[in-house]
């Protein structure tokens, strides 16, 4: 029980500096991102595209890990269920001698 508080204390301590930290950073981005489209206006272009492509690359990302995270649980499923069996009859193997 001591482990899981601390850890949970830990998580309530850091996580509003991290929280922070991440919005700091990503208003550094965006500045320094308007600051090189207004240097190089056809960056726009670059920028767009690139974002297309990005948003295109996680959706078929989510959709693979989906899919793996899928096989592999069905593939998972004949082992948990001979480990669960195995545990429900041992009482009978017990009572059986066997």
């Amino acid at each position: 029980m001591a482990r899981v508080t601390s850890d949970q204390d830990d998580l309530d301590m850091m996580l509003p500096i991290m929280f922070g930290f991440s919005i700091q950073s990503f208003f550094i981005f965006l500045i320094a991102c308007i600051m090189i489209i207004s240097v190089l206006p056809l960056l726009i272009i670059v920028v767009f595209l690139s974002l297309i492509i990005l948003c295109k690359t996680i959706g078929y990302y989510m959709l693979t890990a989906r899919e793996i995270r899928r096989l592999y649980s069905i593939s998972k499923s004949p082992v948990i269920t001979s480990f669960k069996e195995l545990i429900s009859g041992s009482d009978i193997i017990r009572v059986m001698g066997k």
